[in-house]
């Protein structure tokens, strides 16, 4: 699993499959709306990648891709996902 998620615009985290009919994404045991145009995930074709529109900490916790096609469901290991940034300072005199 690759996971991209950083101070950007989105946020985004790969799961890759052959023959994959269809892709879901679990946060914290629960099911991600990633099917309506205003949600704040959308998975990205072609691929399993979801998109994490503006990623903020209530995005951090625990994320589980499933793969499905006619042969059955692969799924990932959970994985924890925090934001992580790098902030510059400046020392005004």
């Amino acid at each position: 699993m690759l996971i991209q998620l950083m101070n950007a615009p989105a946020g985004h985290v790969t799961c890759r499959s052959f023959d994959v009919y269809r892709y879901s994404w679990k946060k914290d045991g629960r099911v991600l709306d990633t099917g309506s145009g205003q949600s704040k995930y959308m998975i990205e074709s072609p691929g399993g990648s979801i998109v994490i529109k503006s990623p903020s900490q209530q995005d951090d916790g625990v994320y589980q891709c499933f793969a499905r096609n006619e042969f059955g469901t692969a799924v990932t290991i959970k994985t924890r996902i925090q934001r992580a940034g790098i902030y510059v300072y400046y020392k005004v005199n």
